[in-house]
């Protein structure tokens, strides 16, 4: 009787078990629906340039071809992104690999390119699985708009603290 009666209370503790996971699992999918696109809108805006970054920043036509691009590739649909997402790799790749200005050629710039490049192939690894939750993807995107603002903040502190010659001149 004592065996039966153990028996009986690990299988009722067992499908409680089971119908929790699954109550999670339906829970997640409503949340988290392909069908139900609920993706966040990304604008790669680029911020205001301080004066001693301008220069630097017009000068790199292959910074502001990339940023068109993101732009253009991240204001279409999920669906499209996630069938498209070897196009956004490809790009980073193609601006990594491109011709940058000599002032920009700073290991604290080129890490800000890699973080961004790091933020986009995480973004491909979590497509190439066809189940990706909204969450996720959404996750993936500001992580690459943080990067890319991280790029801006750091090309604002290029030059910042180089002595004005102006000044120099008065010292004599």
């Amino acid at each position: 009787m004592r065996f039966l009666l153990t028996l009986f209370l690990l299988l009722s503790i067992a499908c409680q078990s089971d119908k929790k996971k699954s109550a999670t699992k339906i829970a997640q999918a409503k949340k988290d629906s392909i069908s139900k696109i609920t993706t966040t809108k990304i604008n790669f805006h680029k911020p205001q340039p301080l004066p001693n970054s301008v220069d630097i920043i017009n000068e790199w036509r292959a910074l502001d071809e990339y940023d068109k691009y993101l732009n253009t590739f991240f204001g279409k649909s999920k669906w499209e992104i996630m069938h498209n997402y070897d196009v956004v790799v490809e790009a980073t790749n193609t601006f990594f690999e491109g011709e940058i200005p000599k002032a920009a050629k700073d290991k604290k710039i080129i890490s800000r390119m890699q973080v961004m490049r790091t933020f986009v192939m995480k973004l491909q690894d979590d497509l190439i699985d066809a189940d990706i939750s909204d969450s996720v993807f959404n996750q993936d995107l500001k992580e690459i708009q943080t990067a890319h603002n991280g790029l801006y903040v750091q090309l604002n502190k290029m030059n910042l603290f180089q002595p004005n010659p102006e000044l120099l001149d008065t010292i004599n």
